[in-house]
């Protein structure tokens, strides 16, 4: 999704190291050629020197000859085999130091960009990266414009809706009041959902905008059991037997949104389980993660598919798990969370995949 940070690492590393390899391999391609350039040079104008002498002594000055040069090219091209392997050597702790540098900035813009991704919309990338002189300060700039320009789009858009929805919720009133007042309790009742609509509406439209983070150390056991203390009592009406979680899962969270969240899955729980049914709250921590699951024994949906319920939803052609699911699908996104569902068949089962306490991500 973003600027992947363990790729990165390997291909450049891997990059760096085989430019290193290749300086050293050529260096070495080119000293040896300079070394039997050097030789037939050598040879030739040895040769040339000694076309007048006698083959006696051509041979006893050129084993003396042969002896002494061969002794001080070993001695200079040890030299320069040594030079080499210390110019490697410092490329290659050059290499490995510049590597580490573009991890750790690129490590910092996976950060800021996580952040905001877990609805810590005001996080911006530093002033001293920014500031640097290269394409990834460049790359960091263009980030933090982007970001900007969504957060005032956001407040503009909830500025816009805040008012809408303010006149709209004093005609609904208006309305209702007057139905009522004149007995038209059908008109009333269908104002009364709408009231009810609009104050959902608002606050999944001020869950998906709010720059306010507010996240504490929660328990999601604590957090289930508080929401089915709610519902209790309706499913005991219903003769629908509650199950609650007996394990703890300690995760960063907003207490209140994830009572909500939970509630609304027991809401749509109980809707579609018939009596003598049961649904299951389950708390479980695994492998860095912390999974909250609200599981029913009902008809299910039509779909396992998040999107599509999502839109049949939008559409009007399935109700009650459609907004619910939107309702928590937008606190599972302000929390960092995973959201998924399953048919059961029969049954339909809703978990959110949360980052345990000092995780790094949510698989």
């Amino acid at each position: 999704m973003f600027v992947s940070e363990k790729k990165p690492k390997r291909m450049f590393r891997v990059i760096h190291l085989s430019l290193v390899m290749l300086v050293f391999l050529t260096t070495l391609i080119t000293v040896f050629s300079l070394k039997l350039l050097i030789d037939n040079i050598v040879e030739r104008e040895f040769q040339k020197k000694t076309q007048s002498m006698s083959p006696a002594f051509k041979d006893y000055l050129s084993n003396e000859i042969g002896q002494a040069y061969s002794l001080q090219s070993k001695r200079v091209f040890t030299n320069i085999a040594t030079a080499i392997g210390v110019i490697a050597g410092v490329l290659t702790l050059l290499v490995l130091f510049a590597n580490r540098q573009f991890s750790r900035r690129v490590e910092k813009l996976n950060e800021v960009l996580s952040k905001v991704q877990s609805g810590m919309f005001n996080e911006r990338i530093s002033d001293k990266e920014i500031n640097k002189k290269d394409e990834l300060a460049e790359l960091a700039r263009h980030i933090n414009r982007a970001l900007d320009e969504n957060t005032r789009l956001m407040m503009g858009l909830e500025a816009v809706s805040q008012t809408a929805a303010h006149e709209i919720n004093k005609e609904l009133s208006h309305l209702h009041n007057l139905a009522t007042k004149n007995d038209q309790l059908e008109m009333a009742d269908s104002a009364s959902a709408l009231l009810t609509l609009l104050r959902e509406i608002l606050e999944l439209s001020k869950i998906e905008s709010s720059t306010d983070v507010g996240m504490s150390k929660v328990d999601l056991c604590d957090i289930a059991l508080m929401a089915a203390k709610l519902y209790q009592d309706a499913f005991d009406d219903a003769g629908i037997n509650l199950i609650k979680p007996t394990n703890s899962a300690e995760v960063l969270g907003q207490e209140h949104l994830l009572i909500n969240a939970i509630t609304n899955l027991l809401n749509n729980a109980l809707k579609y389980t018939q009596t003598g049914g049961q649904v299951v709250i389950s708390v479980l921590a695994e492998n860095g993660k912390a999974i909250i699951t609200v599981s029913d024994s009902g008809e299910g949906a039509e779909s396992d598919d998040l999107n599509t319920i999502l839109r049949q939803a939008q559409q009007g052609k399935v109700a009650g798990y459609g907004f619910g699911l939107r309702f928590v699908q937008a606190v599972s996104i302000r929390h960092g969370a995973k959201l998924h569902i399953e048919n059961t068949m029969p049954g339909f089962k809703v978990s959110i995949h949360f980052l345990s306490i000092g995780s790094k991500s949510v698989g």
